[in-house]
């Protein structure tokens, strides 16, 4: 069963912990670029807790998914990633619904997801929330 939770900074190593054991490919799709675990950390280490929303799926005590709303002068952005053994769970889709439904409740109409043309998982998420 997947449970669902906003990442308070002392989870912070858990985030570290899941982003580092995705594989280069799910890397390179997630930040744009092949990166090693320094980059990795240095992105946790910077985020702005007090105004980043970090929602994480847990299986079995163990962070699986999570998607990171960022705020901008424009609105927010986000960004998703799932362990790719639980890809196609629906994990991606209800995280992103979560974080759309923080956003509304802070005010924030405009949200983007910027992702390579190759990365069809948050392409197929991002075509559900699309505006009609």
């Amino acid at each position: 069963m997947i449970s669902y939770h906003r990442l308070l900074p002392h989870e912070a190593a858990d985030l570290k912990t899941h982003l580092i054991h995705l594989d280069p490919q799910e890397r390179a799709l997630r930040f744009f670029a092949s990166v090693n675990d320094g980059f990795i950390e240095r992105h946790v280490d910077g985020i702005d807790w007090a105004h980043a929303i970090v929602v994480g799926a847990f299986r079995g005590g163990h962070l699986v998914g999570v998607v990171e709303l960022l705020q901008t002068p424009e609105g927010a952005e986000l960004a998703v990633s799932v362990n790719h053994d639980i890809q196609h769970e629906g994990v991606g889709t209800e995280l992103v619904g979560r974080a759309l439904l923080v956003a509304r409740n802070r005010g924030i109409r405009h949200v983007t997801v910027e992702y390579l043309s190759r990365n069809n998982p948050i392409r197929r998420i991002a075509a559900k929330f699309k505006p009609q």
